[in-house]
């Protein structure tokens, strides 16, 4: 018993580890090609994907045709194929970001209403930033900390590759963010709100089967409160946020404030309208910018 438990850690060491060097091949070749020919890399890779590698295409395939029922099949296959050249215009741009001048990733983003995050920011008052994983969330992390009044941090959640997990980390904080560990950093998050400094979540992950569930594209979809709990436990101003991608591979990001202290209910009724409002808000956009969404996440498994 205790080998074939031996050999069972050495196998997913070994795992482990292949993946890494999968990982870390592709970010040498994204980084010698530079960040401005992520769209052109894109094109190219997203179709080998389609075809050859099709990673969680069956999810992706089943999750659009969910949300958008009146698309054709041929509709659908674009969508699919937009999607992972999204997904590799992401992976493409984060990988350059240890060889490419951070001015040049803040000259890739345009804010709207970032004046007001902070000037709430100048008053000691830490703000929840609520985004999705939508357009390249993770630029967020590596661009923000050098235009809000206060030191930002990012609440993530482990990957299950701790190699893999250690780059992605490193690469956040490599302009100064702090990345701050889903499950382990609860307090850490109160911590960082008392000290009137912003947090960066992302909600839109699929929720407990037994959670809380709201309406998404029709769908009753189950989600985490964790965010809206943290807001109504500490009256933390909460501002959604995407990093919407244009057209010229630029990205536009508006805050817009979620005003929940205006909603009169019990705790759980201002946790679900928090919630609703939020995938609401992520569903109007998904329904004009569609590919920009990570559609491989299993949304609908229950």
């Amino acid at each position: 018993m205790e080998q074939k438990s031996t050999d069972k850690l050495n196998s997913i060491i070994m795992q482990n580890k292949a993946e890494y060097f999968i990982l870390i091949f592709f970010v040498k070749i994204f980084s010698l090609l530079g960040i401005d020919r992520a769209a052109a890399t894109a094109s190219v890779l997203s179709r080998f994907l389609y075809y050859f590698v099709p990673l969680r295409k069956k999810i992706i395939r089943k999750n659009l045709k969910i949300a958008f029922p009146e698309k054709s099949e041929k509709e659908i296959k674009e969508l699919v194929l937009s999607n992972y050249r999204s997904v590799v215009i992401l992976l493409h741009e984060i990988s350059c970001v240890k060889n490419t001048k951070r001015e040049k990733f803040l000259s890739k983003i345009k804010y709207t209403n970032i004046d007001e995050l902070n000037k709430e920011l100048e008053n000691n008052k830490g703000a929840l930033l609520l985004s999705a994983h939508f357009g390249n969330w993770e630029l967020a992390g590596v661009a923000f900390n050098a235009v809000t009044a206060r030191p930002f941090h990012a609440l993530a959640k482990p990957q299950r590759n701790p190699y893999a997990n250690k780059w992605i980390n490193d690469t956040r904080e490599y302009y100064g963010s702090t990345v701050v560990s889903l499950g382990l950093g609860v307090r850490e998050v109160f911590k960082v709100l008392q000290k009137g400094s912003p947090i960066l979540m992302v909600g839109d992950q699929r929720g407990p089967s037994d959670g809380m569930r709201v309406k998404f594209f029709g769908q009753e979809t189950a989600v985490y409160i964790g965010t809206a709990a943290i807001a109504q436990k500490t009256n933390a101003p909460i501002y959604f946020f995407l990093m919407i991608r244009q057209p010229d591979n630029t990205y536009q990001v508006t805050f817009e404030r979620m005003h929940y202290e205006e909603v009169k209910g019990t705790k759980d009724e201002i946790i679900h309208w928090i919630n609703q409002n939020y995938m609401s808000k992520l569903e109007a956009a998904l329904r004009i910018y569609p590919e920009q969404w990570f559609w491989m996440h299993n949304i609908w498994k229950y």
